[in-house]
């Protein structure tokens, strides 16, 4: 079956990765200092936030500067054309590693300024206050998550020569077309591949689920803090809340279209290779969208740029 497979450069989806990589380096380095130096109300739990939006900021660096990926859908393979495989000859493989190790940690950070924020306002009203050992179990899984990763993508990934084997075997018209890529790999729909790609979608429903959970209690102890709390004290709560709240929705809304990505490989489409690099694009995207959201509606952002910015 042939495949609407274009093996060339795409200068377009190039462009794009330039364009939002210098546009997150503006706006994350913007919200990177107000974080630090106009949010001081937010106390310590700014610093969890502060921790998010670097590790959303060192991703997007790494897709659109160092990495640039380049799907070649609907088969499992992509090339690279970033800093780092044309100046140090990173292959895909690694250049995945370390994306998927930087996405776990987002989740991470995510769930753990949620979990920060819940802890700080249970202590106040003295109910459902996590013993300090669930703590550590989350740091040293924070921890061990770039190795789970490197051990899950080293097992589905087979030798170059095997690649070329089964091209050879099941698609010897595009064979030429793989020979000719520099910094590519070729993964193997097999056992061991669905095995780690299970895992990983329980890992994230895990954390979905207990995130769910700690935003559900959030809400019901907030109406409760309410009449414990000055106005005051209870609007930095909220407004801390909130700035939680948009960067999950932004999250949501940008991670969703990877969801497709699945979709369009399982389903082989013709035209995936060009559906994929779009949900490519929206999902680096993704931090400069949680900024331009906090100017929107988190009340520190919002207060700075009324200042600043001429309306």
């Amino acid at each position: 079956m042939l495949y609407n497979v274009d093996f060339s450069k795409p200068y377009w989806i190039i462009s794009c990765y330039h364009v939002i990589g210098i546009t997150s380096l503006f706006l994350n380095s913007l919200g990177i200092y107000l974080l630090i130096f106009q949010c001081k109300k937010l106390e310590t739990f700014r610093f969890y936030l502060l921790t998010y939006l670097s590790m959303c900021f060192l991703t997007d660096i790494h897709m659109t500067l160092l990495m640039q990926l380049v799907p070649l859908c609907p088969f499992l393979s992509a090339y690279v054309v970033g800093i780092l495989s044309e100046w140090f000859g990173v292959s895909l493989h690694y250049n995945l590693i370390i994306l998927y190790s930087m996405i776990a940690l987002q989740f991470e950070f995510l769930l753990l300024s949620f979990i920060q924020k819940h802890q700080a306002i249970a202590r106040i009203l003295k109910t459902h206050i996590l013993p300090k050992f669930v703590f550590f179990i989350f740091y040293f899984i924070c921890l061990v998550t770039p190795s789970i990763a490197t051990t899950g993508f080293n097992l589905i990934r087979v030798q170059k020569e095997e690649q070329f084997r089964h091209i050879a075997e099941f698609y010897p018209e595009y064979l030429s077309n793989f020979q000719e890529l520099s910094h590519f790999d070729y993964y193997i729909k097999n056992s061991m591949y669905v095995l780690v790609i299970a895992f990983m979608l329980i890992f994230l429903s895990l954390i979905c689920l207990i995130l769910t959970l700690t935003i559900m209690d959030i809400f019901r102890l907030m109406s409760v803090l309410k009449l414990h709390i000055s106005a005051g004290t209870f609007k930095k709560h909220k407004d801390a809340i909130r700035s939680l709240i948009v960067q999950i929705t932004t999250t949501i809304l940008c991670v969703s279209p990877t969801s497709l990505m699945v979709v369009f490989v399982v389903l082989e489409l013709r035209n995936a290779q060009f559906l994929i690099s779009i949900c490519l694009v929206l999902f680096t995207a993704h931090s400069s969208i949680n900024i331009i959201s906090l100017f929107l509606f988190f009340p520190p952002f919002r207060e700075y740029a009324s200042r600043y910015i001429p309306l």
